[in-house]
């Protein structure tokens, strides 16, 4: 997910990409805690679909990540349940297929069969060479195994019978495919009422096949569609620590969800966000390099010499400290920081800059020189929602 929002001016609002913000304070690891209000979102309605949004990232669904796992895995189910009854279609109607064109086969001056001559006298040469097969089978079958010359006489015979069940059954595959060739793409009542029945389950048989693909790749695309956004929402979560897909397609299709505060709210705020903060000032300090503490030499009779010491040349740096911790709260109206000693109150309006950091934001603000920096855990889910906001102030 793409959180720079580079130099986008909303009402005069400049909202500036995340980078690391390097804070080197004793205490850090102590100020830096999670106090997120993350979005939740609602199970849809039965039979309700959650609005899709349509994002740079592409398509987001409004709704938790874990509502969509749980979709895709019954798409799956739709899918595996689809392909099932489909091979059992195509396994009903070859086997309809089959005893129609032996019907239509045996009576075949029944009907006006003579464009599947060739078909069907294919399929009758078949029968006879099944016939013939099954009757050597028979006939091996009976074959006496007295005394020891019965026993080599068993071997031949089971040898020769294996070989004659192996070609049967090759014949009856073949038989059966003839027969399928018969009644083959048949159109319209042949007369024998038998295999006019087994037809019409074919035709039908064949159009449930049809609407059943149709509905397998509609299943498909929608698991393929839900896949690559489960893809998308975790490889965010992965790099923010959130769902920030999820939270932007809320806010576009539901727009801020109340949540709870102790902050006292003005008539029509709401409040959108909020999070454990620290906030941070830059402040500097000067040291002074190159100095001397100065000595004392003996020069003799007593006396001694005395160099004056210097303080060298300053230098000056700039280092985060720590000022308040609190809550950080983003509202329609404001961006408010209710701290243990101080509370900062920055009507949205008022903001200029809104800077991303990968632990912090930079907030800087009309009539104020000093940018503020807040340390809060996940910085680009404040961010979603001051953006939201800006960009919908009137």
């Amino acid at each position: 997910m793409d959180m720079s929002f580079n130099a986008r001016a909303a009402n005069g609002v400049t909202l500036v990409g995340s980078r690391v913000l390097a804070v080197r304070t004793a205490e850090y690891d102590n100020l830096y805690t999670a106090g997120l209000s993350l979005m939740s979102s609602e199970t849809p309605t039965p039979g309700a679909a959650p609005p899709v949004v349509d994002t740079e990232d592409g398509p987001v669904t409004a709704s938790s990540i874990d509502y969509l796992r749980q979709t895709a895995t019954d798409k799956q189910r739709a899918a595996k349940a689809l392909t099932d009854r489909i091979a059992d279609l195509k396994s009903q109607t070859l086997r309809a297929q089959i005893q129609a064109g032996s019907i239509l086969s045996a009576r075949r001056s029944e009907w006006a069969s003579a464009d599947r001559a060739p078909r069907i006298e294919a399929a009758l040469g078949l029968e006879q060479l099944v016939a013939r097969l099954d009757q050597n089978v028979a006939e091996v079958a009976m074959h006496p195994h007295h005394g020891l010359g019965g026993l080599v006489q068993s071997f031949k015979d089971r040898h020769e019978t294996d070989s004659l069940h192996s070609q049967l059954r090759s014949a009856k595959a073949e038989l059966d495919t003839r027969y399928g060739a018969v009644a083959d793409l048949l159109d319209g009542p042949t007369g024998i009422a038998d295999a006019d029945s087994l037809l019409d389950q074919v035709r039908q048989n064949l159009q449930q096949q049809r609407d059943l693909s149709a509905q397998q790749e509609t299943v498909g695309a929608e698991i393929g569609r839900l896949t690559d956004e489960i893809k998308r929402r975790e490889d965010a979560i992965a790099t923010l620590g959130f769902d920030g897909l999820g939270v932007q397609a809320d806010l576009v299709a539901h727009g801020i969800r109340p949540i709870a505060t102790s902050l006292v709210l003005k008539k029509n705020e709401v409040a959108a966000a909020s999070a454990q903060a620290t906030l941070c000032r830059y402040r500097t300090s000067t040291r002074y390099v190159g100095g001397s503490q100065g000595v004392s030499i003996p020069i003799g009779l007593g006396l001694r010499y005395r160099v004056s010491s210097f303080r060298g040349h300053p230098v000056q740096s700039e280092a985060l400290s720590p000022v308040d911790q609190g809550t950080l709260v983003v509202t329609n109206q404001r961006l408010v920081f209710l701290g243990s000693k101080r509370d900062v109150s920055i009507p949205i309006a008022k903001l200029l800059q809104v800077e991303a950091f990968s632990n912090a934001l930079g907030i800087a603000r009309e009539g104020k020189e000093a940018r503020e920096i807040y340390l809060v855990l996940q910085p680009a889910y404040l961010v979603l929602f001051i953006h939201w906001v800006v960009s919908h102030q009137s």
